[in-house]
C-alpha cells in the first residue's frame, strides 16, 4: 500500500483483511503521522504473525515510535523492523531502544535518516538485543558525533550476535577515525571469527584513513565499509 494515503475507515478494513494472514507488511510512503488517531488502531492491528514490517518514509515521529515500541514486546514473529526518515529523533530513539530490546525475534532494525543525534540509549539497549538475536542495526543519514558513534562501535565489536552496524553519513570527523582503527586493533584475535561489517562511509574520511582502517578490519576480522 505504498505512496497511498491510509484513511479512517480504510484502515479498520484493511486491518480486518490481514488480521492473521500476512507476514510481510509495507507501509512505507503512506503520509501517516504519528499523531494521528490512526496510529494506535494501526498498530495495535498488527498481526502477531508478521515476519516484516516497514514503515519507512512515514512522519510517525515521537508519538508513533512510542506507539510502536509498546507493541513490540507482543509481536513475537517481528524479524525486520524498518523505520527510515520517519522523523523519530532522540526521543522517539529512547522509545523504541526500550521496544526492541523486549521484542523476542528482532534481527533488523532500520531507524536510518532520522535525525538522530543520541545514541546512548540504543547502545545500552544493544547487549539485551544481542541476546535475544538482534542481527543488524541501521544507522545510517543522522546526525551522531564522535563521542556518541564511537561508544556505539564499541559495544558492536564487544558483541557476538550483531554482525551488521551501519553509520554511514552521520558527523564522524577526521580525528575520529584513529579512535576507531585503535579499538579495531585491541580487538585482536577477538574479533577474528565472528564475521563483522561495520560501514562508516564519509566524505571526510581521507583515502589514508579508509586504507589503514580497511587494513586492520582484515587483520580482525571485520569488513570495513568506508
Amino acid at each position: 500500500m505504498s505512496d497511498n494515503q491510509i484513511s479512517t475507515t480504510s484502515t479498520s478494513c484493511f486491518l480486518q483483511g490481514i488480521r492473521g494472514s500476512v507476514e510481510s507488511l509495507d507501509l512505507s510512503s503512506n503520509r501517516i503521522l504519528g499523531s494521528s488517531p490512526l496510529i494506535p488502531e494501526l498498530v495495535q492491528g498488527i498481526p502477531d504473525t508478521l515476519t516484516a514490517l516497514n514503515l519507512s518514509g512515514n512522519n510517525l515521529g515521537q508519538e508513533g515510535s512510542s506507539e510502536i515500541a509498546d507493541r513490540m514486546k507482543e509481536l513475537t514473529s517481528l524479524k525486520i523492523l524498518r523505520l527510515r526518515g520517519c522523523w523519530i529523533g532522540d526521543d522517539g530513539a529512547l522509545e523504541l531502544s526500550i521496544g526492541m530490546a523486549e521484542c523476542p525475534t528482532l534481527e533488523v532494525l532500520d531507524l536510518s535518516s532520522n535525525s538522530i543525534t543520541d545514541s546512548g540509549a540504543l547502545t545500552e539497549a544493544l547487549p539485551e538485543c544481542a541476546n535475544l538475536g538482534l542481527k543488524e542495526l541501521k544507522l545510517s543519514r543522522n546526525g551522531l558525533e564522535g563521542d556518541q558513534a564511537i561508544p556505539l562501535v564499541e559495544e558492536f565489536l564487544r558483541l557476538d550476535n550483531i554482525k551488521t552496524l551501519d553509520l554511514d553519513d552521520n558527523l564522524l570527523i577526521e580525528s575520529d577515525f584513529p579512535r576507531i582503527q585503535q579499538i579495531l586493533q585491541e580487538g585482536g584475535d577477538g574479533l577474528r571469527s565472528r564475521g563483522k561489517e561495520l560501514r562508516i562511509l564519509h566524505r571526510s574520511v581521507p583515502q589514508g584513513f579508509r586504507d589503514a582502517l580497511r587494513g586492520v578490519g582484515v587483520l580482525a576480522g571485520v569488513t570495513i565499509k568506508c
